[in-house]
């Protein structure tokens, strides 16, 4: 009995002995315990990437979300959301609009698991017959809103919901008074004072080559809509013949920044071009969607006479431009073969920076390791860029650290990046 008594005591001494010890390797020096880092934990931060493979079919969409940004990509892990898509976020949620369906769907992110789950899908095309290339903007966790101009229509709908609260039937798109190529508004912008910016394109003319074939008059064109009033009016500029449908917005000052659309330069060697405003000239819009009277810069005082392929971004107030030197090249003589200068971007294309303060040139080779980019999302006052590379079949990517410098932080070789975005 004395024996057996001293082994249990001893047994019970020892137990306590390794319980402290285990228990002394989980706490810290402030006595509060370690959480062990096996399943359940809830990850710190979450991307969601929108991303496409090109097949015999068309392009596939997909959404995968990633704890970081440098993680790669993994198609097994990300959910397929068909052809004609496009993925955005707000807060916590992915979102993805089937333009052929005319669908948006909300997605869950399980933040242990990262998984994607379907949570609401609001049908457009059944109650507003809205489909196509259009885009959300979103204006807080209650409001958000598709906009088709052409159709004279804004819808308002609720993402915590995911139900229509409101249909606007404002003003359609105004008359040219000629036929152009193409004209339509794509992208919206939501200004720190509330408002819905919406740049209108406006392509160069069906028809060649008299005065009259030009829109009368030829101006810039911004729609704004304020959703506290519901009310929409649009803004002209005769400083600038036609503008892109997108902005381009300073990641260090959030100005807006109007650029001339491309197809502009279709104008000068086939038209009369006296009297005509700017066709390459830059202009600034205030954030309740005015246009900056006492901004105005022209392109071609810098580097004469081009062909716009691109404007890519700016930063710090230099715009990344990509161009054509017509000195260089011959336009076809026939109108209708006017496009055939798309084919001269390897061997005569040209890019700059163009300080739009001063007036300075100076080379751009921050994406020459790639042959397109564009920008996809701003991060805390940081600028991130989808771009490709041609030579390796290769899709990135990229945080812009400087006008001139960018640094690549995941890869993929099946399609490009669409759309990327930090959840949480």
């Amino acid at each position: 009995m004395k024996t057996s008594k001293k082994w249990a005591w001893l047994t019970m001494l020892l137990i306590g002995i390794l319980s402290v010890g285990i228990t002394s390797c989980d706490e810290d020096e402030n006595n509060t315990v370690t959480p062990d880092p096996g399943d359940g934990q809830e990850v710190e931060s979450a991307y969601f990437f929108g991303y496409r493979d090109f097949t015999p079919q068309g392009s596939v969409y997909y959404i995968e979300v990633q704890e970081e940004i440098g993680s790669g990509t993994n198609k097994s892990n990300a959910v397929e959301i068909g052809l004609n898509a496009y993925v955005t976020s707000y807060g916590e949620h992915p979102y993805s609009f089937n333009g052929n369906a005319g669908t948006i769907t909300k997605w869950d992110v399980d933040k242990t698991t990262l998984e994607l789950s379907p949570s609401a899908i609001l049908s457009l095309a059944g109650s507003t017959g809205l489909s196509g290339s259009v885009r959300p903007v979103f204006l807080s966790e209650t409001r958000a809103f598709i906009n088709k101009l052409e159709e004279g229509l804004i819808v308002e709908w609720n993402p915590s919901t995911m139900d229509i609260t409101e249909v606007y039937n404002v003003d359609p798109l105004p008359d040219l008074g000629a036929e152009v190529v193409a004209y339509r508004q794509h992208s919206g912008y939501i200004s720190s004072e509330g408002k819905i910016i919406l740049p209108v394109w406006v392509a160069e003319p069906a028809n060649c080559c008299e005065t009259s074939h030009l829109p009368q008059p030829p101006h810039s064109l911004v729609a704004v809509f304020d959703p506290e009033t519901g009310t929409l009016q649009y803004n002209r500029d005769s400083r600038q013949y036609a503008n892109e449908g997108t902005l381009l917005q300073d990641p260090v000052d959030g100005s807006y920044y109007l650029y001339p659309a491309s197809r502009n330069d279709f104008i000068e060697p086939y038209f009369d071009t006296e009297g005509l405003p700017d066709l390459r000239s830059v202009l600034k819009i205030n954030q309740d969607g005015s246009f900056d009277p006492n901004f105005h810069f022209d392109i071609s005082e810098v580097i004469g006479t081009t062909f716009q392929r691109s404007a890519t971004f700016v930063y710090d107030g230099k715009m990344a431009y990509s161009y054509v030197d017509t000195a260089d090249y011959t336009y076809p003589a026939a109108y209708t073969e006017r496009t055939e200068i798309w084919s001269q971007n390897g061997p005569l294309l040209k890019k700059v920076l163009i300080d739009l303060n001063t007036g300075e040139v100076t080379p751009f080779t921050g994406l020459d390791a790639y042959s397109g980019g564009f920008q996809t999302t701003t991060i805390d006052g940081v600028a991130y860029f989808s771009a490709s590379n041609g030579d390796t079949d290769t899709y990135s990517i990229l945080r812009q650290d400087d006008a001139n410098e960018f640094t690549p932080l995941t890869t993929r070789s099946e399609g490009n990046f669409m759309s990327f975005g930090q959840l949480w």
